[in-house]
């Protein structure tokens, strides 16, 4: 008998790779690499994969007018996402970047609040929240002094551009196919990342540099590869198991920088990143089977 279901697997397997991008592209910035040409290498490969699937299984790649600003908005903010978050990690350690990162959940549901589109958080959700923060605050509290603001503004922006993409995605998932979204969204960070490198610098010298490193060629390959092992998982599974499974992910992010870029965690940096991930997971779980709220439609 098999230890894990097949879908739970390659949930686990999109999850590490996934988890592998951020020390990738730590060590590169380390070597003199460009966090934006990760990006923009990052989205012009996951857009020829998702492109060539859709492509391959007859996916439609219309986006109805009516949801043209939505798609904008999805676009602009997974494409900030990107290079927010691969640059972020240019200047804080991996782990913490990740914890700032997987706190996008919480943010969801206080956009959703606030605009009114989603249900009523639970008192249990609220008690994760509350769980989740008091666990931020263990991992950030003994090195907040000497962590650079530049790397904790870009993670907490990279989770806040995630959270308006989802909320965003809510309004155009039912029309408009999960490839075509991850096609126009990585287009869109290429694109975008293009333009900020030049923008910057006057010159694409470093696309040239970058690309001549292995970093850059790891998270060519890297990402596009999770992308199709999580398609795989979610043929398998549902999308809240997968959620679930994914609260991981900063874990394994924290033990791969461990392993390979030296980057040691603290005992108390540990179990604060244990019970934000904890608390996450209780979210996860708590969403799976939510308490209708009166005049509040399903988040």
């Amino acid at each position: 008998m098999a230890l894990l279901k097949p879908g739970i697997a390659l949930a686990l397997a999109s999850a590490a790779l996934f988890s592998i991008n951020t020390p990738i592209a730590s060590y590169g910035q380390s070597i003199g690499n460009d966090a934006l040409v990760f990006a923009f290498v990052r989205g012009v490969s996951t857009a020829l994969v998702s492109g060539a699937i859709a492509i391959l299984f007859g996916a439609s790649f219309r986006v109805p007018r009516k949801h043209w600003p939505a798609m904008a908005v999805m676009v602009i903010a997974i494409s900030l996402q990107g290079m927010f978050y691969l640059s972020s990690v240019g200047y804080i350690p991996v782990g913490l970047a990740a914890l700032l990162f997987y706190m996008h959940p919480i943010l969801v549901v206080l956009i959703t609040t606030v605009l009114k589109q989603g249900t009523t958080a639970t008192i249990g959700q609220w008690m994760c929240f509350l769980t989740a923060f008091f666990g931020l605050a263990l991992a950030l509290g003994p090195e907040l002094g000497g962590l650079d603001w530049r790397g904790i503004f870009l993670a907490f922006g990279a989770a806040l551009m995630v959270a308006i993409y989802l909320v965003a995605t809510r309004s155009s998932i039912g029309d408009v196919s999960f490839l075509a979204l991850s096609v126009y969204g990585s287009a869109g960070t290429a694109v975008f990342s293009f333009l900020a490198i030049y923008g910057l610098h006057r010159s694409l010298e470093p696309i040239a540099i970058t690309l001549a490193t292995w970093p850059a060629v790891a998270i060519a390959l890297v990402f596009p590869a999770a992308f199709l092992v999580q398609l795989a998982a979610l043929k398998r599974i549902e999308t809240k198991t997968l959620a679930i499974v994914f609260n991981i992910e900063p874990l394994l992010s924290i033990a791969i920088a461990a392993i390979f870029l030296n980057e040691l965690l603290t005992v108390t940096q540990m179990i604060g990143a244990v019970v934000v991930v904890a608390a996450l997971s209780g979210y996860a779980r708590l969403s799976r089977n939510p308490v209708k709220r009166v005049g509040s439609p399903s988040t």
